[in-house]
């Protein structure tokens, strides 16, 4: 493939593929005819080449194969730093105005690199323009030269013209638009610019274009016939590059002679300002009044000063006196304040500061010189200023004309280059056209073909007689290849007849056929693998069948394989896994063999792909059959056999001789099988034997037992299918076994919990009743005909409401409905409903129900008590609990009253006899007083009127308040009560009454069972969710057989001292009960012999 990269340059690169193993392999390449122009399909080519791939060649001609991302970023980055340094060495032609060098890196990245490389280094050229001039209009224009040109030479195969048709057309008059609009130049300095960078641009071009010529011509040219360069190329690029350069540098140096000149003129006037100004300001101040000062003198001197030289000079005069301050001005002075003076300096320029462009901070400038002046002794300095904008003007005049000048020049130059360079080379295309002729001539037979003409000139002649020479010979060798290549005609009309069957077999056949050449690049495949595979011929054409066919599962050992028997010209065949033009699996049968050519070498290679992947498929499905139904029996333990009833042979499998006790390996004969079967069962198998040998019965299901030799007698279940031939005789009995001792054992006592549970059911005191989700009643046990006076039969089938009062059928909806939506610890609680018996009678029914499944399906069991008994019970209860706060509690309070007053000995001292019998009624009372108010608490409780004032309080204060309380009781034992220094200050919510109470049952009761002399301890312990207090004594202990039994009502650990300790058995079982009315919990901790530790636990 021929490349175009400047005018008359041709790169000619080779076609490069990877190959599977990423070594380089040229496919074709294009012979050097010694064309000096492109035809117009190259011309297209080269316009549609790809830069990277010329860098790419460049780079791997000097130093080998590489990562071309990476060079080409390394390229870019060189190229961008030439292009910062070539904006920064600029010639300068006048004020801010000089030749920068920055675009031939952009443009040299264009041509090698690409549009992209070319665009970041101008980007990168322009931003020192922004930085430098101080505004981003060279940047803008630098950027779009660059995307332009790329643009335009995908049409224009030729820098240099590509770049002036940008600069005519779009970049000169976009300078003049930007330079004069928004940075408000006058329009000639505007115009001037844009003649200076557009001369600029096509120079630069001409720059770029030179040395990418001297590349070629380079050792690295020379030594690689892939980088060719045509004289032409050579021609246009030195003669426009002298050309413009040559002119550039004389219009440099022209303005720099006009800028010494005129700067020279300037200083030379403010020096005689300078020095008429001193002379006259002397005078002046001589000749003045006293009452005269600095400014009248001044003005005086520069009046005579302005009259004497020209009063359109624009000079500024003014004096400063010895700290630097402006005492005196004629005109306005601007450039002292930000200056230091030095009177002995030279003319200096000066320029204003702020954000503005380099062209009109100059413009704004001033020329100023300094003079010393005597003043009275005082060393006194006069300052002469000059504007900079008239020099400017006509410098820029100046530079207009010259640029003006230079561009005509390089326009005309660059087409007599290009008709200088077309001229020069015009003989040697004719020679190429003529050799083209010839060339058609003897292709075609022609026995006279065109003659090359002699010439004056030596070099030409010798071309042309070597070319002659040349054509005669090629003329006669042509004329004995035509009688070969009639010969060769004819074998290959007969021999493509031939191959136009074999491809037309090998089209039609649903097989995939693949011929490669000896490297493994297909040349030609059927119909029939495109079919297979979805890819076309000219898709796969040149690659390797590994580059389309393989996919990650593919095994590579076996292509491996394959390749290692094709390397020695073996035939192989092996199934491989291939993928579609989709990505579908597929699996092929591939049969691969050498093809060999008329002397025996081999010349390429055939393989033929059968689709198995139905049969692949297929064998893995029953594959994984047998591996399931293999895992089920081993799972299930069931054993596999079979009898060849034609030849009296048996197999078993490992699993029957297990099943059996059998030693594996032992040969199975009927007399082995009955001796194993129980006598009893073996008559019945030989008849269900005979039964399935009937062809209309041929299934065999039974179950015997047998004697196994370590696990006893077990039970065997057995299903077998008899085979019968195509005559309807039984050829073979085929089943399996497995032992179902286990399940058989586990009906038996499934069917034994059955009977128990029935029997339960039908003599629990309780009725049970099953109903289904609309509330028909299902079951009814014989408590429940008891209880509701119906028999079983009678409600079957009936809704569940004939049981209740009423006969409301939305009562038990009511309750499913109450029941969905309780906690799971709610639900078994039971509630009180109105049941109606039989007779018609109500009464109250406790009833609690649960949700379980049946049979798949949802019922309710209903578990009804009657509680008419205990209602009464509970009733009577209330009437003696009444009848004890009335009519005991108040004679009792009486008796005490009076026995206190006995007891005091207000009435009289009293024997001691009738002493101690008033002390024993005294303490008989008070605990029967006790008993009375813990049954009225009982009471309370129970019937649910017992209130609990609950607030917050601090733990501490009630501890300490139940401490003292009990203080008292404890001394009259002789016991040392203490609370714990260590006390959380946590707040209690809690009844406070209630919690006392609580308490102090707990501390009289350690107080009572304690020996005396012995403590008790009352401790506290806190988490972040609850505290507990522990009252911890050293008494007897309670056993631990007695702790679930201990907060029950009237329960005594020891009834046998009651007498002596007191106490009604009521205290901790109503303790209890106030707890967890106050969501509390209390318990117990005990060791015989040790001491017990009463506990209750409060959240936080």
């Amino acid at each position: 493939m021929t490349l175009q990269v400047l005018p008359y340059v041709e790169i000619r690169q080779q076609v490069i593929v990877f190959s599977d193993d990423s070594t380089h392999v040229p496919l074709a390449a294009q012979p050097d005819q010694g064309k000096v122009k492109q035809t117009s399909r190259n011309q297209r080519r080269a316009r549609n080449f790809n830069k990277t791939q010329f860098f790419e060649a460049v780079h791997n001609m000097t130093r080998g194969s590489s990562s071309v991302p990476v060079q080409t970023l390394i390229a870019t980055v060189l190229l961008s730093l030439a292009a910062l340094a070539g904006n920064y060495f600029e010639l300068a032609i006048s004020f801010s105005v000089a030749f920068i060098f920055g675009s031939v890196a952009a443009l040299l990245a264009l041509q090698l690199l690409g549009l992209l490389p070319g665009l970041i280094v101008a980007a990168v050229a322009g931003a020192y323009t922004w930085f430098n001039w101080g505004h981003p209009y060279a940047l803008l224009v630098m950027t779009l030269e660059i995307l332009c040109v790329g643009l335009t030479m995908r049409r224009v195969n030729n820098l240099v013209l590509s770049d002036a048709a940008f600069w005519l057309v779009i970049g000169g008059p976009l300078v003049v638009t930007l330079y004069w609009i928004p940075l408000d130049l006058p329009l000639d300095s505007a115009a001037m610019i844009a003649l200076k960078q557009s001369a600029n641009g096509v120079m630069n071009a001409s720059i770029a274009t030179f040395i990418v010529v001297g590349l070629a011509l380079s050792p690295i040219g020379r030594n690689h016939p892939k980088l060719s360069v045509s004289y032409t190329g050579v021609v246009f690029a030195v003669l426009m590059f002298l050309v413009t350069v040559v002119g550039a540098a004389l219009i440099v140096l022209s303005s720099r002679d006009l800028f010494a000149t005129e700067r020279q003129k300037v200083s030379e006037t403010l020096q005689l300002v300078l020095l008429l100004t001193r002379e006259d300001l002397k005078q002046a101040i001589d000749d003045g009044s006293e009452g005269d000062d600095l400014q009248s003198a001044l003005d005086r001197a520069a009046a005579k000063v302005d009259a004497l030289i020209d009063s359109k000079t624009g000079v500024t005069v003014g004096i400063l006196d010895p700290q630097g301050a402006l005492v005196a001005q004629h005109g306005t002075l601007r450039s002292f304040e930000q200056q230091t003076v030095d009177a002995g300096e030279g003319m200096r320029r000066w320029e204003p500061q702020g954000d503005m462009a380099a062209l009109q901070r100059t413009a704004a400038g001033r020329f100023v010189k300094y003079l010393p002046l005597d003043i009275d002794g005082a060393p006194y300095v006069i300052a002469a200023e000059s504007a900079v904008a008239p020099m400017v003007a006509k410098l820029a005049l100046s530079s207009r004309n010259d640029m003006f000048a230079l561009a005509v020049i390089m326009l005309f130059s660059t087409l007599l280059v290009q008709v200088l360079s077309m001229m020069t080379t015009r003989t040697i295309r004719n020679l190429a056209q003529l050799s083209s002729r010839v060339s058609q001539a003897i292709s075609a037979g022609d026995q006279s073909p065109p003659t090359f003409p002699k010439s004056n000139i030596q070099e030409y002649e010798m071309l042309s007689t070597s070319l002659r020479e040349m054509s005669a010979q090629i003329a006669r060798d042509f004329a004995v290849l035509s009688d070969l290549k009639d010969t060769l005609e004819k074998r290959v009309r007969l021999r493509t007849a031939q191959l136009k069957r074999l491809s037309q077999v090998a089209s039609q056949t649903t097989n995939g056929v693949i011929i490669t050449d000896v490297r493994g690049r297909i040349e030609w495949i059927n119909d029939g693998l495109t079919r297979m595979t979805g890819f076309a011929s000219d898709e796969v054409m040149g690659k390797t069948p590994a580059s389309f066919l393989y996919g990650p599962k593919t095994n590579m050992k076996t292509v491996a394989e394959l390749n290692a028997a094709l390397a020695l010209e073996q035939d192989f065949e092996a199934e491989i896994l291939h993928y579609t033009r989709t990505g579908q699996e597929f699996w092929t049968e591939v049969s691969c063999s050498a093809l060999h050519d008329y002397r025996g070498r081999v010349n390429g290679y055939m393989a033929v792909l059968t689709d198995v992947t139905e049969l692949k498929e297929s064998a893995t499905k029953l594959e994984r059959t047998l591996e399931r139904l293999a895992l089920a029996l081993d799972a299930g333990h069931i054993g596999v056999w079979e009898w060849n009833i034609e030849t009296d042979t048996t197999f078993w499998d490992d699993t029957v001789y297990d099943i059996f006790g059998v030693e594996p390996g032992t040969e199975i004969n009927v007399d082995v099988w009955k001796n194993i079967v129980h006598v009893e069962d073996v008559s019945r198998n030989d008849q269900l034997l005979q039964l399935a040998l009937d062809p209309n019965e041929n299934v065999l299901e039974d179950e015997y037992r047998i004697h196994h030799k370590t696990r006893g007698e077990r039970i065997v279940k057995s299903v077998s299918r008899v085979v019968f031939d195509d005559q309807k005789r039984p050829t073979r009995i085929t089943g399996i076994n497995f032992d179902v001792t286990e399940d058989r054992q586990t009906e038996i006592e499934i069917r034994e919990l059955a009977e128990h549970t029935e029997t339960v059911l039908n003599n629990i005191v309780d009725g049970i009743i099953t109903i289904d989700l609309q509330g028909a009643i299902l079951s009814f046990n014989t408590a429940a005909e008891n209880i509701f006076g119906f028999r079983e039969a009678e409600v079957a089938g009936r809704h569940f409401s004939v049981l209740l009062d009423g006969g409301n059928t939305e009562q038990l909806a009511a309750l499913i409905q109450e029941y969905r939506g309780l906690s799971d610890a709610d639900k078994r609680v039971a509630r009180e409903i109105q049941g109606r018996r039989k007779s018609g009678a109500d009464f109250p029914l406790e009833f609690a129900f649960a949700e379980i499944r049946r049979d798949g399906k949802k019922v309710f069991v209903g578990i009804a008590r009657d509680i008419t008994e205990r209602k009464r019970i509970e009733r009577m209860t209330k009437e003696f609990i009444s009848t004890i706060n009335h009519e005991l509690r108040t004679p009792l309070t009486s008796i005490q009253g009076s026995l206190k007053l006995i007891d005091s000995g207000m009435i009289g001292p009293l024997p001691d006899k009738v002493k101690k019998m008033v002390s024993v009624s005294l303490r008989n009372s008070d605990r029967l007083r006790k008993l009375i108010d813990d049954m009225l608490d009982i009471d309370r409780m129970i019937s649910g009127k017992m209130r609990f004032n609950m607030a917050r309080h601090p733990l501490e204060p009630l501890l300490e308040q139940v401490i003292s309380d009990n203080q008292g009781f404890a001394n009259s034992h002789g016991i040392a009560l203490s609370l714990t220094s260590d006390m959380p200050g946590v707040d209690i919510v809690v009844d406070r009454d209630r919690f006392v109470q609580i308490m102090s049952n707990f501390i009289s009761n350690a107080i009572k069972f304690s020996d005396p002399d012995g403590k008790v301890q009352v401790t506290v312990a806190a988490t972040d969710t609850d505290v507990t207090v522990h009252i911890i004594d050293e008494g007897c202990g309670i056993p631990e057989a007695l702790h679930e039994q201990i907060f029950e009502q009237f329960f005594r650990v020891d009834s046998s001292d009651s007498s002596s300790i007191g106490g009604t058995g009521l205290g901790l079982s109503i303790a209890k009960a106030m707890a967890e009315q106050m969501n509390a919990t209390v318990g117990l901790h005990s060791v015989v012999g040790e001491g017990s530790d009463f506990w209750i636990k409060l959240p936080l």
